[in-house]
């Protein structure tokens, strides 16, 4: 991943640290790779972050969804 993306992302998973206890909505596009074959796809999720678990490198969401961290390519909140 290139270094300026990854500032970025790390940028705004702190801003989402910091104001976890405002509850606002969230986009995350991260990459599922696939089981089966070489490759995968990206996949955008939406919601309200829970807790972000820095020790198992996750996002949690309140519907118990999780991100993970590494595979992150985009964050967008409001």
């Amino acid at each position: 991943m290139d270094e300026e993306i990854k500032l970025i992302l790390d940028a705004k998973l702190q801003f989402i640290r910091e104001n976890i206890n405002k509850k606002q909505e969230v986009s995350f596009t991260y990459f599922v790779p696939d089981d089966r074959k070489e490759g995968g796809e990206y996949v955008t999720e939406i919601g309200i972050v829970k807790k972000i678990d820095d020790f198992n490198s996750k996002i949690i969401l309140m519907d118990k969804r999780e991100i993970p961290i590494n595979d992150l390519i985009q964050i967008d909140y409001k």
